[in-house]
């Protein structure tokens, strides 16, 4: 983020349109705002932060958390398109493909929250999906694909998975050994989401309480 190549930039800023346009687009839409316009907001707020550079400055001195950055940048996003609405339509680059979204957020279980903390609650998703991601990745081409497959289901301990001798007869190894593999993937799991939320705050001390406030939403 503090790259001053703007090619670093923009690739830095695909790499955030990618993984938090979802929780911000459902933002848009839990305020009432319409199917077409919330993609056109969303598409333009990513533009706008390309265009003014003011992804570079993202996450430092006052800005905070990128979590609370975008949000309250997508507000005043909002606010400004609102007071000069117009039927003309931009013709930028697209920076979010956004097909499916709409059945996505119609398939969420039913929430009576604010707009806010279901944005909230989407970015802590977000970033789990990318930690997941990562480490899927780095297993694959360990060759160990099968291993994250059947594994990684059991990560959050309170979801009653597959019994353990099961998995074992599955992966061909000792129950015991599979403990321990589980063991050091769910610790494997804790490393790569901090090193995720690490990438969202201004100062390694900000990881844990961000952390704790993630978790907080995500079991409300």
């Amino acid at each position: 983020m503090d790259s001053e190549d703007p090619d670093e930039q923009a690739e830095a800023l695909r790499e955030v349109c990618e993984r938090y346009w979802y929780p911000l687009y459902g933002y848009v839409r839990s305020r009432g705002v319409s199917v077409e316009d919330a993609e056109d907001a969303t598409q333009g707020f990513f533009e706008q932060l390309l265009r003014n550079e003011s992804f570079r400055r993202m996450g430092g001195g006052e800005k905070g958390r990128m979590r609370t950055y975008l949000m309250c940048g997508m507000q005043n996003w909002l606010a400004k398109e609102h007071r000069r609405r117009t039927a003309k339509k931009r013709g930028g680059p697209v920076m979010v493909t956004m097909e499916g979204a709409e059945e996505r957020l119609q398939a969420e279980p039913f929430h009576e929250e604010t707009p806010e903390v279901l944005y909230e609650r989407r970015w802590a998703e977000a970033l789990l999906l990318a930690a997941h991601e990562r480490l899927r990745a780095d297993y694959e081409s360990a060759g160990k694909g099968e291993v994250f497959r059947l594994l990684a289901p059991q990560i959050v301990r309170a979801v009653t998975g597959v019994p353990m001798a099961e998995l074992a007869e599955a992966l061909g190894l000792k129950e015991g050994h599979v403990r321990v593999m589980l063991h050091r993937l769910r610790k494997q799991m804790r490393v790569t989401l901090e090193e995720e939320v690490a990438r969202t705050v201004r100062t390694p001390e900000e990881v844990e309480t961000e952390l704790a406030h993630l978790f907080e939403i995500l079991t409300r």
